[in-house]
């Protein structure tokens, strides 16, 4: 696997969809202090409130604090909860499974994990200061149990090299908010920027973390990392700030992560088995430093999102784990980390940036409404879902004589080979039936969009496969 150069190399320019994502700065907040170089998420969109709408929860100054969005639109304090250091929000979760959103914070010497009261506020639950609560803190299930458990790992020993050894501290859940003693594993090399996902979906969490030069998989079992396996990304890559999401609709978790002395975005499809899956990457107009896989579109597809040091990039998700064309917002980051979510209620998500100490809330413009020459590849019959019944509207449209014609050509062509033929139903119930089959290209089975592929067949009418 590599960030730039070898026969895995995709960079995908498939020209933009008729359907721009926009956003412009609605707000600032400016924050008393922030605490670098913690590592973390720093900032959530995410519903502290139990309203169904998203709020912003940050760490200031050794508070946390919560914003809540105000019917004139901007984000407003609505509760500050003293902390026992500085630090940085680590990962938010329901700690004690009571309904309500819950934060582990991560601190200067360890971490504590803090209870949401429904209305905003928090309360510690525990601290975990000693040598192995140092490093990055995420929550997992690391023994299948359905409790969540906490996780730091941290890379420790010499400076480079073999001499280097990564600590892996697992602290299982009481489920009240606590966790009980840690369970250390270690492996040799230096490793970070850990990310929870079950790789073999067995029910257990495991990790991926980041190397010098490989991303590497580790098994967990009951809280012990039980084998390890790296795959390597070539000489300065470096991959960091690894995330998941299902990517492609397929129930599987894939993996992105930041090239950044390649100034590239790493995606790695999987299929649930482990294995590394299928690869590609993805350039970006500068230096990366966060990447997330979120819907910005409200098209129930992933895309790909990454602030650099210039400013907030994106590509929309083709709905087969692939990407479109870049697009991008100039603006003024340092080390900038972002938060995603819908705080307005609209379908459409949001985006908060953190840099510095100020906030930059970036409210999402983009219209819902289907362009001339959008469709959803598949969906013949015109009713928004691609099903067996498109099929057979593609039989009777190709063989059963006084049948009408296709609404939107470019819907049957399942197969994008720029002509509607007998192949383009065989592909389809093939895509439907037969597991492991590919699925109808660009823009997809679930998302809308126009044709990438340049072909004789006539452009579709506004609408007429996206109802």
């Amino acid at each position: 696997m590599r960030c730039l150069i070898g026969s895995l190399l995709v960079v995908m320019s498939l020209g933009p969809l008729n359907a721009q994502v926009q956003f412009s700065v609605d707000q600032t907040i400016d924050l008393s202090s922030t605490t670098p170089a913690l590592y973390g998420d720093y900032l959530q969109l995410v519903d502290v409130t139990n309203d169904g709408v998203r709020d912003l929860l940050t760490v200031d100054s050794g508070n946390l604090t919560s914003y809540e969005r105000q019917s004139t639109g901007a984000f407003v304090e609505l509760a500050t909860t003293a902390l026992i250091g500085s630090g940085t929000l680590a990962t938010v979760a329901d700690l004690d499974n009571d309904g309500n959103t819950d934060a582990v914070v991560r601190l200067t010497n360890g971490y504590v994990s803090m209870l949401g009261d429904g209305s905003g506020s928090f309360t510690q639950a525990g601290s975990y200061l000693a040598s192995d609560d140092l490093g990055q803190v995420l929550i997992g299930d690391f023994n299948g149990d359905g409790t969540p458990d906490v996780v730091a790992a941290r890379t420790t020993g010499g400076t480079f090299g073999s001499s280097l050894t990564t600590e892996i501290s697992i602290r299982m859940g009481t489920g009240s908010g606590t966790f009980g003693p840690p369970m250390q594993s270690d492996l040799a090399g230096g490793l970070n920027s850990p990310v929870v996902i079950d790789l073999n979906e067995d029910g257990t969490d495991d990790l991926v973390l980041a190397g010098l030069l490989q991303l590497t998989f580790v098994f967990i079992t009951d809280g012990l990392a039980t084998s390890s396996v790296d795959y390597p990304a070539g000489v300065g890559d470096a991959p960091q700030d690894i995330r998941v999401q299902d990517l492609n609709g397929d129930g599987h978790l894939d993996v992105v992560f930041t090239c950044p002395i390649m100034n590239r975005v790493g995606v790695l499809v999987q299929d649930g088995t482990g294995g590394i899956g299928s690869f590609q990457d993805y350039e970006v107009s500068d230096t990366p430093v966060t990447v997330r896989a979120e819907d910005i579109n409200d098209d129930g597809v992933a895309d790909l999102l990454t602030t650099t040091n210039s400013g907030f990039e994106w590509r929309l998700g083709l709905g087969d784990g692939s990407f479109g064309a870049l697009q991008s917002m100039t603006l003024a980051t340092s080390e900038a980390r972002f938060a995603v979510g819908d705080s307005t209620s609209d379908g459409l998500a949001e985006v908060a940036i953190l840099s510095g100490d100020t906030v930059s809330i970036l409210l999402n413009t983009t219209s819902t409404t289907p362009l001339p020459g959008d469709f959803r590849r598949g969906d013949t019959n015109n009713d928004g879902q691609v099903e067996i019944t498109d099929a057979i509207r593609l039989f009777e449209s190709l063989f059963l004589i006084g049948s009408a014609p296709l609404e939107c050509a470019d819907s049957g062509d399942t197969n994008d080979d720029g002509a509607v033929d007998v192949s383009d139903p065989v592909y389809l119930l093939s895509y439907l039936f037969v597991a492991g089959s590919a699925a109808p290209p660009a823009p997809g089975v679930t998302a809308c969009g126009s044709d990438p592929t340049a072909d004789p067949l006539a452009t579709c009418s506004a609408g007429a496969t996206c109802p």
